[in-house]
């Protein structure tokens, strides 16, 4: 009998898979990434291996290093600097998931990972809002830990739970459903019955949570990921009954914010505060255009906005724990500049213009979902700086790198 030896790659793949499976719990999520590229950089500098890095890449290089060398030159030189390298993070995220091998039975593996998270923590997280109903609270090593029921502990507030911040949380459930769908619409027909149940028990469990967050950010991913595919799969009629559900997933909706955004968008919940982020943030930008007042600065001006007479007739909590101002484009140029700007933008559109001239095969579902997800971060962008949250950017990483990838697979 010969005995099985496990390679570093089997290793690297063993952390991939866990992390996955942790995805709703970003500290372990995240955590379980960075080991699987630590441990592929000892395997490439063991091996020798020439990593694949092409000239257009360079750009996320030369961004971070002129976001780095601006970081020296703002009044909080310190958290300028730390936020900073996110950027290299999300760097050696793509470079990872460029050049490490994932051919279809780890990709499938990386699906399962994904769908037993979903049946896991969503079944916790709905038994913990619906029949528990109260806060839980324990001890370990004399350390007290509370996993709240809901958001604000009213009835039809946002579930919590595990999830920890559900608008968050809606975000990452709506992206990990919309894998699951894209793998099933390719797939459906090669897997087992046993594994149709299986990926569909977990994206109904799915999608019954990110309902009750109540994230609209995460509504958005969910319906745009089934019209992405219905066009995908070249079956309009779809549409119609599809636009009937999500009208009734619309009026059935418990939650105001959600009501609101649609009857009046303007005084909906949070909708006010942004705006206002909006306007502080161009006058900033006016006053740095070329390179930006550098990176997390705009937190500390904004709060303190609220003692300026401009502004200080706004209710106290719209300048309450905002980190960034909440549209993508404004934030990049606001702290980073034209030249940031450009940089990063230059680089996300050369990669969805080459997936999708390079998109000539329809079973490539790598290139497919990357094109996908980089058109619903343009789209949600308008709303959310997803780039300044890693738990929810880093999708955007992986993504890309896998479209990139396809060439080592086939």
């Amino acid at each position: 009998m010969k005995q099985q030896t496990i390679t570093i790659q089997d290793i690297i793949f063993y952390f991939i898979s866990i992390s996955f499976c942790f995805t709703l719990i970003s500290a372990i999520f995240i955590g379980f990434q960075i080991l699987a590229i630590l441990f592929f950089i000892i395997y490439i500098i063991k091996n020798k291996i020439k990593i694949d890095f092409e000239r257009i890449d360079y750009l996320l290089v030369i961004f971070f290093l002129t976001v780095f060398i601006k970081s020296f030159f703002v009044k909080d030189i310190t958290t300028s600097l730390l936020s900073s390298f996110l950027i290299p993070f999300y760097i050696f995220v793509f470079i990872f998931y460029k050049n490490f091998l994932i051919d279809e039975e780890r990709f499938k593996n990386i699906v399962k990972s994904i769908a037993i998270g979903l049946i896991i923590f969503n079944s916790f997280s709905l038994f913990h809002y619906f029949i528990i109903r109260k806060d839980i609270v324990f001890s370990i090593f004399s350390v007290s830990i509370k996993i709240p029921h809901s958001y604000s502990g009213t009835i039809f507030s946002p579930i919590s739970s595990i999830l920890s911040h559900p608008t968050g949380a809606g975000i990452i459930l709506g992206i990990l459903i919309s894998i699951i769908l894209f793998y099933l619409s390719q797939n459906i027909k090669n897997i087992s019955l046993r594994e149709r149940f299986f990926f569909i028990t977990a994206t109904i469990l799915g999608i019954i949570t990110l309902f009750f967050t109540f994230s609209r950010s995460g509504y958005i991913i969910l319906f745009l990921s089934i019209v992405f595919i219905i066009f995908k799969l070249r079956k309009p009629t779809l549409i119609i009954p599809i636009l009937t559900i999500i009208t009734i997933f619309t009026i059935l909706n418990p939650a105001d914010k959600i009501k609101s955004s649609i009857i009046n968008l303007k005084d909906s919940y949070n909708v006010g505060p942004r705006l206002l982020q909006y306007e502080i943030a161009t006058k900033l930008f006016k006053q740095a255009p070329i390179t930006g007042i550098g990176l997390m600065q705009f937190k500390k001006t904004y709060k303190n906005s609220y003692n300026s007479p401009e502004y200080n007739h706004y209710p106290s909590y719209y300048f309450d724990n905002v980190d960034y101002v909440h549209n993508n484009y404004l934030a990049l140029l606001t702290e980073t500049g034209i030249i940031g700007f450009l940089l990063f933008y230059t680089f996300l559109i050369f990669k969805f213009i080459k997936n999708i001239k390079r998109l000539k095969d329809n079973k490539n579902l790598f290139k497919t979902y990357a094109i996908f997800i980089i058109l619903w971060f343009f789209i949600d962008s308008i709303f959310n700086a997803h780039l300044y949250v890693a738990p929810i950017g880093i999708f955007l990483w992986i993504f890309i790198g896998l479209s990139d990838n396809i060439k080592r697979v086939s």
